[in-house]
């Protein structure tokens, strides 16, 4: 048997010299703000954050069966909503609460598709609100904090600045 004999290429570095001027040219060049459009990052954030909800809504209704995973599309639509307003820590938090207020509407939806749309919504107007946190209230679960909190995870996550 004969072995050959192998030969590694030698590593070169680059000059010091040429990275401390493509560094120092690199730092010169000015970079844009980041700015965050309050009326239209909340705006965005908030309308894919309820049709995530209500998208929620009508796969629990179709299905039957409350499925949290679903609260995923929830957080990522909210995430790209209030990443439409600019990438920044204020898209972040824009869609984050969007996320939830995303969720707990899908919840109420749940219900009110369950109940019957006409008996939900024939309560008297200062009683819809308690009937909503009654609602809520009794419908949450330990499971669905983990899919809230990844709905929020992903709405923090995506409009992230880069």
């Amino acid at each position: 048997m004969r072995y050959h004999r192998r030969v590694a290429a030698a590593v070169e570095f680059p000059d010091p010299e040429v990275v401390a001027q493509l560094a120092r040219v690199e730092g010169a060049q000015a970079r844009a703000p980041v700015t965050f459009s309050w009326p239209k990052g909340i705006a965005f954030a908030l309308a894919f954050a309820l049709a995530g909800g209500a998208l929620f809504a009508g796969v629990v209704y179709a299905t039957q069966t409350r499925l949290g995973i679903v609260s995923i599309v929830n957080g990522v639509a909210a995430g790209i909503g209030a990443a439409r307003g600019g990438r920044s820590r204020e898209a972040q938090i824009a869609g984050a609460a969007a996320a939830a207020i995303g969720y707990f509407a899908g919840m109420i939806l749940v219900v009110a598709a369950m109940v019957g749309m006409d008996r939900f919504f024939s309560l008297p107007i200062d009683q819809i609100g308690l009937a909503c946190w009654l609602v809520v209230k009794g419908t949450f679960s330990s499971i669905d904090a983990l899919f809230l909190g990844i709905a929020v995870y992903w709405a923090w996550k995506i409009p992230r600045a880069r």
